[in-house]
């Protein structure tokens, strides 16, 4: 399977990607949409089927149909180096260079935790796709918000005693 490549032209799909696109994105356009929101979808189809660079100004949508093919299941219908492959894409582009972001923001936060002794740890619902974990050590308390745009440190209290 060839790599995409992400480019100020645009982004390239291999074929296993465009195959497993088209699909969400005719699924997309069989539902009833006004034709401002249809419109970009529909030059998005052009662009794949014609295996053309998917332009930069597409890419919101392009995150959108990779986003549903990887939550359905479709593109491990594909096999499963195809849901890896689109993951990999969808970091290609904004919504997910910005959740690979925050996901790295949250590690190097994670690592001052290191050497502290857990106190506890929970997890709650905030809301459908959206969860909160708690934890606590002997030194600090950190709460982390888990949703669709990323992971963020919601409160930090620090030096607990």
């Amino acid at each position: 399977m060839a790599s995409e490549r992400s480019s100020a032209d645009g982004i390239k799909l291999d074929s296993i990607q465009r195959e497993a696109l088209l699909g969400e994105i005719k699924n997309m356009l069989a539902a009833p949409l006004s034709p401002d929101a249809r419109a970009p979808y529909e030059r998005l189809k052009k662009g794949i089927e014609d295996g053309l660079d998917i332009p930069n100004d597409l890419n919101s949508y392009l995150s959108v149909m990779i986003e549903s093919s990887i939550i359905t299941g479709n593109a491990k219908r594909f096999g499963a180096g195809v849901q890896q492959s689109m993951v990999a894409l969808f970091q290609k582009l904004p919504n997910g260079k910005a959740i690979a972001d925050s996901i790295g923001a949250i590690n190097a936060a994670l690592e001052k935790v290191k050497g502290h002794a857990i106190e506890q740890v929970s997890t709650t619902l905030r809301a459908p796709g959206s969860y909160a974990l708690t934890l606590k050590t002997d030194q600090l308390m950190m709460v982390i918000i888990f949703d669709r745009t990323g992971l963020s440190i919601e409160s930090l209290e620090v030096n607990l005693g």
